[in-house]
């Protein structure tokens, strides 16, 4: 199920609608059914703790997020990203197409021991032109034996100067639970990400 939402209001109608929906699914003979909010714009995936409401109907129909995962969506205004001096001597920084999008790549000779990859289309290649201006971080990673010695953020900063090139306006990074105190969290809230919300992912249904 791609999405199903409802106002609070009306929680009743929701009721309804899922119902059909589940109805339907359930005709299909389905292992198992994952419920995935994902709506046409940018943050709204997965199950808000803004919505509450929304997870009452997912579990009153049966599913479940036991399993599943709690992502944290943290934002800063690009503005805000300086960049940095070269954190070791002899680095050299690299820009190469990776999975989702352009990759900012820190090598220290032959060796690449940091990267950090962005997306900066959230338009849906021009389709929801209202998502203009977002980008978000969908991989970064530093050699270990270099880490917290300002690599990642030295890669952030030129790939900030890059998307506000390109107009972007506001950067995402994503945490899980787990994350919350721990050394990447740390380095978001170093860089001026702020917490926007919480989103509960995974909600399946046995039929």
């Amino acid at each position: 199920m791609n999405w199903l939402v409802c106002w609070p209001a009306n929680l009743d109608t929701g009721h309804e609608l899922m119902h059909v929906a589940v109805e339907r699914l359930d005709e299909w003979a389905p292992t198992s059914t994952h419920l995935e909010i994902s709506l046409p714009a940018p943050l709204a995936c997965g199950i808000h703790d803004a919505w509450p409401h929304l997870a009452t109907l997912a579990r009153d129909a049966g599913f479940s997020d036991v399993d599943g995962r709690t992502e944290v969506q943290c934002v800063v205004d690009i503005e805000l990203i300086e960049l940095h001096a070269i954190p070791i001597e002899g680095l050299v920084l690299r820009r190469r197409l990776h999975v989702f999008g352009a990759a900012f790549t820190a090598m220290l000779g032959d060796r690449e021991i940091g990267l950090l990859e962005i997306d900066d289309d959230f338009t849906r290649h021009g389709t929801m032109l209202r998502n203009d201006g977002w980008a978000d971080i969908s991989n970064v990673h530093v050699a270990e034996e270099f880490r917290r010695r300002g690599v990642a953020t030295w890669l952030l900063g030129h790939a900030a100067a890059w998307l506000r090139l390109g107009g972007s306006r506001n950067l995402i990074s994503y945490l899980s639970e787990d994350e919350l105190g721990s050394a990447a969290h740390e380095w978001s809230l170093a860089n001026g990400f702020v917490e926007l919300n919480r989103t509960g992912r995974g909600w399946t249904r046995v039929p």
